[in-house]
């Protein structure tokens, strides 16, 4: 019966385990335990061995494998073990990194990554967000501003990316009586829309709403920092609400989101 053997001698390194495969039963497995110049020198050594002993006879790189064989009482000839030629180096961490390529570069983009998060700014890969605080005003777009009190001027957003979502409450306690003009909405978004995007009013308060007029809500304008105010009608219509509009009193909740250019 023909053997095939699968395994390596390595310099240095010659207790490795062995495998005979062959026709008929499961082969027998064995560990290379030494190696001698010739027979006589493996005889002289060892005499007699034990079912599962094998020495290779010749050089590290040339030699053949024999194994005690029971049966017979002597050292057999089972022939060579083919592979390539093993290495020398130790097995050690820096010569595992080595191998797989590993560089101390990689080892600090690793160290980079983990100490990233969803919430720092250009973070995880590449996914910017950003939180803060914005001051909301009413304002009108074309016409006189003056300069208004507020009990309650607050306003927040965050940023994902382009998207942008804010939330504004603003309460009034006095009008500037020099306001006046059109086009009534609330200013100092905190980043520049793109498109026109309708926001959600959660609540609002002594307006003196447009005749007919049922229900306010505001559209963050294209290219502007901005949501207009528009009052809908029951009938289909809509206008722009006006600096006559706001009130002393008026107060409005906001939230919504946006994106951004």
């Amino acid at each position: 019966m023909s053997n095939e053997l699968i395994g390596v001698i390595e310099p240095n390194k010659l207790e490795v385990n062995v495998e005979i495969i062959g026709a008929g039963p499961p082969g027998t497995s064995f560990k290379i335990k030494g190696l001698f110049p010739t027979l006589e020198d493996l005889i002289d050594a060892h005499p007699q061995g034990v079912s599962g002993d094998a020495y290779a006879v010749g050089t590290e790189s040339q030699n053949v494998i024999y194994i005690w064989s029971e049966d017979q009482t002597t050292w057999v000839n089972i022939g060579s073990v083919q592979g390539p030629p093993g290495s020398d180096a130790e097995v050690t961490e820096a010569n595992i990194e080595a191998a797989l390529g590993y560089t101390p570069a990689d080892e600090q983009d690793l160290a980079s990554h983990l100490a990233e998060t969803v919430q720092r700014i250009g973070g995880v890969h590449g996914l910017e967000i950003e939180a803060g605080n914005w001051t909301p005003e009413f304002r009108v777009a074309a016409g006189t501003n003056g300069e208004h009190t507020y009990s309650r001027q607050e306003g927040t957003y965050l940023k994902i990316g382009k998207l942008v979502f804010v939330r504004c409450w603003l309460t009034m306690t006095t009008k500037d009586p020099a306001m006046s003009g059109y086009y009534l909405g609330i200013t100092e978004l905190p980043f520049i829309a793109y498109g026109n995007t309708a926001m959600t009013l959660c609540a609002q308060s002594n307006f003196v709403m447009p005749s007919g007029g049922t229900t306010l809500t505001a559209v963050v304008e294209h290219d502007t920092n901005r949501a207009t105010l528009i009052n809908a009608d029951n009938v289909g219509g809509w206008t722009n609400l006006q600096s006559d509009n706001l009130t002393a009193t008026s107060e409005l909740i906001m939230s919504g989101c946006y994106m951004t250019i």
